[in-house]
């Protein structure tokens, strides 16, 4: 084999191996533009999740919130019961005294008229 062969040979070989290294560098860049894409839809998928885990969050602080107002109406509402039992008491009271009142008034009235009725 002389030097041209060689010559020859290499550079043949030289040929595919660059056609070789083109071959895998399109390739390589095809699997790194489909990374590419991928990496902007896990970036998309990941925003997504946090808003909604934040809309969540949201939520669950508006529910806390208004069992908290819950909690608090019932605790309201059982302390107007209980005053409004005690509010009915002491108008029964009341109303008892009143009438016995009344009826001491009415008394006093009968008691008035008989006394100007022995003085006349």
């Amino acid at each position: 084999m002389n030097v041209t062969q060689r010559l020859a040979e290499s550079q043949s070989k030289l040929e595919t191996l660059r056609s070789e290294l083109g071959s895998k560098q399109q390739t390589l860049q095809g699997v790194e533009r489909e990374l590419i894409t991928r990496q902007d839809e896990l970036r998309r998928a990941q925003t997504e999740a946090f808003n909604s885990s934040q809309q969540l969050n949201r939520v669950r602080n508006e529910i806390n919130a208004l069992d908290m107002q819950k909690q608090g109406n019932v605790v309201r509402l059982e302390k107007l019961a209980s005053e409004k039992i005690q509010l009915d008491e002491e108008r029964a009271r009341l109303d008892a005294r009143l009438n016995e009142f009344a009826a001491n008034v009415e008394t006093e009235k009968a008691n008035v008229v008989l006394q100007r009725g022995t003085v006349e």
